[in-house]
């Protein structure tokens, strides 16, 4: 049976595999035209920036993950470092890397000095700005509806603005809109497909951020994966859309809290199935924004509205994993 990920660092076999390093060419290619002053003097290969960029995430994972205390800023989103095209994001991220790296008179870059992670978390924030600028990252829009309790509007609200989202009285003008949180989960694991390559599956673990995202065996997944939900489409979702987010410090893949209207009995509780006997069995839903070149994919079929996952649906079978462990 597959293993998720224990954390929300990069799988560096993935990273080093040659047809991952590949990737990079046009990443080289657009830092050479497009930041030339910066990597003139070292000119990076195609292995090098691989290497980079999974020091980067590596970096966000131990100084703004989980485990790290009181983290001064929200993780970049794990997808922006899987867009590979001329200008994209992963360009403009590691175009001010070089950039900091030659401002700063570094010889090499340091993320596991205790001395640099100041300076390396000021580098993080620049990249943050530098995406919001260029439209490649934006913040939440959101509205906490009134059936939500008055306390635990209060708390969401303060959650939502310490990660610098907005929060409206008017729904209209939403790009979230909050439900009450359901009740408690089963304590069991859930997962839906991203992409299929060759003999490997990239799959999404439910109430993970997308760090958490692996890869595994092709022969235990039994789907393929479909194509993502639509683009700046209006969220309905829980509240542990934010309380979640909070735990992570990551914004949460909005799949797994989203609330239909066809499902008042059982809001957000997502649609999912099970891993069963060694299989995993996936969700209905896919979310795979970017392909492996950086390309938009094309729009999903329409999902089937949530059900509550206390009540077994026919041919999904039971869950055979605890979902989650917060001891890890």
């Amino acid at each position: 049976m597959a293993v998720r990920k224990k954390d929300g660092g990069p799988n560096l076999k993935h990273y080093e595999s040659p047809d991952v390093v590949a990737l990079f060419d046009s990443v080289r290619n657009w830092l050479t035209k497009n930041a030339k002053k910066h990597v003139q003097a070292d000119p990076p290969t195609n292995k090098a920036l691989a290497t980079l960029a999974c020091q980067l995430m590596q970096f966000q994972e131990d100084s703004l993950g989980k485990g790290a205390t009181s983290p001064p800023m929200t993780r970049i989103p794990a997808k922006l470092f899987a867009d590979y095209a001329p200008g994209g994001a992963l360009c403009q991220a590691l175009a001010i890397a070089y950039r900091t790296k030659a401002e700063q008179s570094w010889r090499r870059f340091d993320f596991q000095s205790p001395s640099r992670v100041d300076k390396n978390v000021e580098m993080m924030a620049v990249v943050e700005q530098t995406l919001v600028e260029q439209n490649f990252l934006t913040f939440p829009v959101i509205y906490i509806r009134d059936d939500v309790d008055k306390l635990e509007s209060a708390r969401l609200t303060d959650i939502a603005q310490s990660h610098k989202a907005t929060i409206t009285s008017d729904p209209k003008q939403a790009t979230h809109i909050i439900h009450p949180a359901p009740p408690p989960l089963p304590d069991e694991e859930w997962l839906r497909p991203l992409l299929k390559k060759d003999k490997q599956v990239l799959v999404h673990w439910w109430y993970y951020p997308d760090s958490y995202d692996s890869w595994v065996s092709a022969s235990e997944v039994d789907e393929d994966p479909e194509p993502p939900p639509e683009f700046n489409k209006q969220w309905e979702v829980n509240a542990r859309w934010l309380l979640d987010l909070e735990i992570y410090n990551e914004w949460m893949n909005e799949e797994d809290y989203e609330v239909t209207e066809r499902d008042s009995s059982s809001p957000g509780q997502g649609r999912r199935r099970s891993i069963q006997k060694g299989k995993l069995h996936l969700a209905d839903d896919v979310r795979c924004s970017l392909d492996e070149s950086g390309k938009r994919k094309g729009k999903r079929k329409r999902s089937p509205s949530p059900q509550d996952p206390a009540k077994k649906r026919k041919g999904r079978g039971r869950l055979a994993k605890k979902r989650r462990d917060d001891s890890e």
